[in-house]
């Protein structure tokens, strides 16, 4: 199996959080390395702060030119004086939400953030994505606006206050925006929803255990065309330090969800691509549960291209149950209702014909690219 096409790409591929730093790897890689092409590629993978961080501990950061040093360190203050901000930020909305009873969840970045990060300059995150049961939607939408986020109107479940977003989800993989996307839990969302953990943001605040944050995860992973390699570190990470009651957990979820080839994709492309940091219960899953060929050669274009095909999400994310349930999937991921495409062009005044014409177009020029 092929690893990274060049040293840059395999310089990030051994950056850790948690996990044992392979130094002498990264001195020998990064000696080899082009440093502007280095850093621009971190930024791409969301790795800016991170490699700040490997590079520092290990006392490679003199290895760099000052500028590129320079750089690094000013992305990782910006990235840590955002966070903290979006932190403050989601403890007050908690303490505003604990008094009237309306209980949330932390999902991606700012879960991880509380759970995983102990620097939060070596992880950038986006919106702070919170999921709430549909009838507690509108208390949360009240929540927000008294703590000055206003709503978005092309947006209607997002909501800004400054550099702050909050992104409102009422199903873990957005249903309420391609509905096709309830069936690709098998199970429904209840297995993931139930026994949730307390957040550091206060009592109204909770995250999803670790088993099913990682199926999340995983999907999310390949929803995204796998273009952000810090996802796929967390998930290694998180992997090497489930106990074995929490493996099997997982795993239990992946089968309950008829989703089993989740695991397995990410296994292959955290070998792939991680090669001298991979857990070895990955390791041991992607020799064991191989993708089919066709996916096998798709996802090793991540490493040789650094994307996976255009086409990727429609197969590797999309419900499994049977040809006319994923042919559904893909035709509504593929044309969304009308609102959707809205919010895809930024037009709310567009004739709904000229929308799907506009969707056309986009989807032609994808696929010639």
């Amino acid at each position: 199996m092929k690893g990274p096409a060049n040293r840059e790409a395999a310089l990030l591929g051994t950056l850790t959080l948690r996990l044992p730093q392979p130094v002498a790897r990264q001195r020998e890689l990064l000696g080899g390395a082009d440093p502007a092409t280095l850093i621009e590629a971190a930024r791409c993978e969301g790795l800016g702060g991170l490699l700040h961080a490997n590079l520092r501990r290990a006392g490679l950061d003199a290895v760099l030119p000052q500028a590129g040093r320079d750089e690094l360190e000013a992305g990782y203050l910006r990235t840590a004086a955002l966070n903290l901000q979006k932190q403050d930020a989601l403890r007050q909305l908690a303490g505003r939400l604990a008094a009237t009873g309306t209980e949330v969840i932390a999902l991606k970045g700012m879960a991880l953030l509380d759970e995983l990060y102990d620097d939060p300059g070596t992880r950038a995150t986006g919106d702070i994505d919170l999921y709430v049961a549909s009838r507690d939607r509108a208390r949360l939408a009240e929540g927000l606006q008294a703590e000055r986020f206003a709503p978005q109107p092309l947006y209607p479940d997002t909501f800004r206050r400054g550099q702050v977003d909050v992104d409102v989800h009422t199903h873990l993989l957005g249903a309420g925006r391609v509905q096709a996307r309830a069936d690709i839990l098998a199970g429904g969302e209840a297995p993931l929803l139930a026994n949730r953990v307390p957040s550091a943001y206060g009592a109204a605040v909770s995250r999803l255990r670790a088993a099913p944050e990682l199926l999340l995860a995983c999907l999310h992973l390949m929803k995204h065309n796998a273009d952000r390699l810090l996802w796929l570190i967390e998930i290694n990470e998180r992997v090497a330090a489930l106990d074995e009651p929490g493996w099997q957990e997982l795993v239990g979820l992946c089968d309950a969800a008829d989703q089993p080839a989740a695991l397995g994709r990410v296994a292959w492309l955290a070998e792939l691509l991680l090669p001298a940091t991979v857990t070895s219960r990955l390791r041991t899953w992607a020799g064991a549960h191989p993708p089919p060929g066709f996916e096998r050669r798709a996802l090793r274009r991540r490493a040789t291209r650094g994307a996976l095909p255009v086409w990727a999400p429609l197969v590797f994310f999309s419900t499994q149950r049977g040809v006319a349930g994923r042919a559904a999937s893909i035709f509504e991921t593929l044309f969304p209702r009308p609102p959707v495409l809205r919010q895809v062009f930024a037009d709310q005044e567009a004739a709904v014909w000229r929308l799907y014409a506009r969707r056309i177009a986009q989807l032609v020029g994808l696929a010639l690219r």
